[in-house]
């Protein structure tokens, strides 16, 4: 698989004190497409994208998803180092505990498990309530060191997907193009609030693959 290079992107530091640092960017990134003019992806880039969002919208594992989509498995890659900080009032509903409760929040990207060019798949964060994961001490290293998607760290835990959605920006590579959010749950508790932004590169890449194989066959 030949992977697309991604955009050079500011260096990664602590998350104390930066609010939601991706999906800022991301929504810049909108924006900043909407001022450009409204340039749509063509019939092919948009069929893929609502089909895509449609089976992010049921998942019961993003990465897995993704991966099984882009044809190969990803792994996280840490993007601001995990900090904790108070969960809000809007997210404080869907982690069923108080405003101002401390949480961990962790950021990062999706990105293939092989070896070879930096390919961003997708923008994901999470809030995470720390006291009630029953993880082992080697689960804990692992949160710690971050390459480990949070979901297959909680193997038994029910993901309860909020919603998923297209948007309508330039279809570019380092531009969003499906947000999909979700709690995940252990025993009907929720543990996470999770966020996840699929990039435009994953659709053009297929596509591009796509045609690559189909002028190969003719």
């Amino acid at each position: 698989m030949t992977m697309q290079l991604a955009p050079e992107l500011s260096p990664a530091t602590s998350c104390c004190g930066v609010a939601d640092a991706g999906r800022l960017e991301l929504a810049d990134a909108a924006a900043s497409a909407a001022i450009r003019g409204p340039v749509k992806a063509g019939p092919t880039l948009a069929s893929e994208a609502a089909r895509l969002t449609r089976g992010l919208r049921g998942t019961r594992s993003f990465t897995r998803s993704l991966g099984a989509y882009l044809g190969t498995p990803l792994r996280r890659q840490p993007r601001l180092e995990d900090c904790r900080r108070p969960v809000s009032t809007s997210d404080a509903v869907f982690l069923d505990v108080d405003p101002g409760d401390p949480a961990l929040y962790r950021e990062g990207w999706l990105v293939p498990r092989i070896a070879g060019p930096a390919f961003y798949a997708a923008a994901i964060s999470a809030l995470v309530i720390e006291h009630r994961l029953p993880f082992t001490l080697e689960q804990r290293e692992a949160l710690r060191a971050g390459e480990i998607p949070l979901g297959e760290l909680l193997e038994d835990a029910e993901r309860s997907n909020h919603f998923a959605y297209t948007i309508a920006t330039r279809p570019q590579a380092d531009f969003p193009v499906i947000h999909v959010q979700a709690t995940l749950l252990l025993g009907g508790v929720p543990v996470a609030l999770v966020r996840e932004t699929v990039l435009w590169r994953v659709l053009t890449h297929r596509n591009h693959d796509r045609t690559a194989a189909a002028s190969t066959t003719a």
